[in-house]
């Protein structure tokens, strides 16, 4: 049962900044690999107040933009041919953070 859901915090995202990030061979050999869901911790005793989806989102937000905006980036060939990730701040691939009981 989904119980809350959230996005990144939008001031956390501003300092990433436009770039392409060229993709090695081995990232390219790697790229059909998806990971649909992450869990981090459960709640088995069902306190409500175990952990705070805003301190979460916020915390993922604030390491990929200091530190891996590639993970917010979109995929694509660029005008040389090249695999590239394309970090596009008014674009980002963000994911749905969701509390699940």
């Amino acid at each position: 049962m989904l119980s809350g859901s959230t996005t990144c915090p939008r001031d956390y995202l501003k300092s990433i900044q436009a770039q392409q990030i060229e993709l090695s061979t081995l990232d390219m050999a790697i790229s059909g690999v998806n990971i649909d869901e992450i869990y981090i911790y459960k709640n088995s005793a069902a306190d409500p107040h175990f952990m705070s989806l805003h301190r979460i989102a916020s915390g993922f937000c604030k390491v990929v933009a200091e530190h891996y905006p590639i993970l917010v980036g979109r995929p694509l060939v660029n005008d040389e041919g090249k695999g590239v990730i394309n970090v596009d701040p008014t674009n980002l691939c963000l994911p749905d953070i969701a509390d699940i009981n």
